[in-house]
């Protein structure tokens, strides 16, 4: 009984950090070496909000946010795109796939 209660502990927590895949918080990255990273990589770059946040959406989905306020002014976080998730269709894909949808019936 004691072993079914510790593997099945054991599971839990490795299953919990499958799910769970969090960034740890990285230290303040300057403004101009994020938006110079973002520019290079042909992504979008966010300019500094009134609160100071800043950032940058890179085309594959992953991305930076940085600053803002207590305890995350000084801090960075990361984020990825996840995996299987797809984007939306351009307006060309849509358009055809409504023409396929429209000769099927």
């Amino acid at each position: 009984m004691n072993i079914r209660s510790t593997l099945a502990a054991i599971l839990a927590l490795a299953a919990m950090g499958f799910i769970a895949d969090s960034a740890v918080a990285l230290p303040l990255q300057s403004k101009d070496a994020v938006q110079g990273r973002c520019n290079e990589n042909g992504g979008t770059w966010f300019a500094p909000s009134a609160q100071g946040v800043y950032g940058c959406l890179y085309n594959d989905g992953h991305g930076i946010v940085c600053g803002g306020g207590g305890s995350y002014r000084n801090t960075c976080d990361t984020f990825r795109r996840r995996p299987g998730q797809h984007g939306l269709p351009t307006r060309q894909e849509a358009t055809a796939e409504k023409a396929k949808k429209v000769e099927v019936k």
